[in-house]
C-alpha cells in the first residue's frame, strides 16, 4: 500500500511502535506508551488515520482496539 512507512514515521516521533502493517484486507498497528494521557491520544490516533486513509482514497470501514492495557495498545 505505501501508506505505512509515512504513519511509522509520524507515530514514531510520539510512540514506541511495534508493528505497522498495510495490506488489501486491513491495518495492523501496535504500539507503546507510558505518557499519562495516551489512551486518549491513541484515540485521537485511530481518528487521525481514518482522515489520512480518506484523503488518500481508502475507504476505511472498521476499526477496532482489540487490545489495551497500561501502556499498551493494538488495533487492527
Amino acid at each position: 500500500m505505501g501508506l505505512e512507512d509515512t504513519i511509522l514515521k509520524f507515530l514514531s516521533d510520539y510512540f514506541n511502535v511495534t508493528e505497522c502493517s498495510v495490506d488489501n484486507q486491513g491495518m495492523t498497528l501496535a504500539l507503546k506508551s507510558n505518557h499519562p494521557i495516551a489512551y486518549g491520544a491513541i484515540k485521537d490516533l485511530a481518528d487521525l488515520i481514518v482522515e489520512v486513509l480518506n484523503m488518500n482514497g481508502i475507504e476505511f470501514r472498521q476499526g477496532v482496539f482489540n487490545r489495551v492495557e497500561h501502556g499498551y495498545a493494538r488495533f487492527v
